[in-house]
């Protein structure tokens, strides 16, 4: 794999993010290993559902609306782990949680449905999701609003100030190149 990732395309945001260049889409290089493994190995049943998220986009609240919808019959509104516990460890990132370096989980292990979110675009999808019944939910707002909160979102995880002089250069470097209707920007 690490073979792999030194043939990859790449950039640097300029909070000194590294950014890849993989199948036609941008990801940090921290997640490109356990990208490639969702795509080879994921298996889609057709009770799946994937909810498809740009980053800073409403992920949360996805979440929080989709494990509701789901688990409707199976709590009382009192007793809804959702009082308790994070929306991110009760639907899990098939990227990054499932797929990441210490996961633990065993799909074949969650009940039906199976709710998973992630931030990669429908066309890098494993190709077991695009030929199975599985239901994806697509959630866009408006770009800007997402860049300006994905911007804050980077100078927290880089452990700096927000910068707002590093927009406009944000704007024309490269790795900004994110048509919003094809999803195909940066995985955070």
């Amino acid at each position: 794999m690490e073979e792999v990732l030194k043939t990859l395309p790449m950039e640097k945001f300029p909070e000194g993010i590294d950014i890849c260049f993989y199948n036609r889409h941008l990801y940090r290089s921290i997640f490109i290993y356990s990208i490639i493994k969702f795509q080879q190995h994921f298996k889609a049943q057709d009770t799946d559902l994937i909810l498809a998220t740009f980053p800073k986009s409403g992920t949360t609240w996805l979440k929080v609306l989709a494990f509701t919808i789901a688990n409707c019959n199976n709590y009382p509104v009192n007793e809804s782990p959702l009082l308790i516990t994070n929306p991110h460890s009760l639907i899990y990132f098939l990227e990054f949680d499932i797929y990441g370096k210490n996961s633990i989980l065993k799909l074949e292990d969650l009940p039906s449905p199976r709710v998973f979110a992630t931030h990669m675009s429908h066309s890098a999808l494993p190709t077991s999701i695009k030929d199975s019944n599985c239901r994806v939910v697509y959630l866009c707002q408006n770009p800007l609003d997402v860049f300006i909160s994905y911007r804050h979102f980077v100078a927290k995880l880089s452990n700096t100030p927000f910068d707002p002089s590093l927009i406009d250069e944000s704007l024309t470097c490269s790795v900004m190149v994110c048509p919003h209707m094809g999803h195909s920007g940066i995985i955070c």
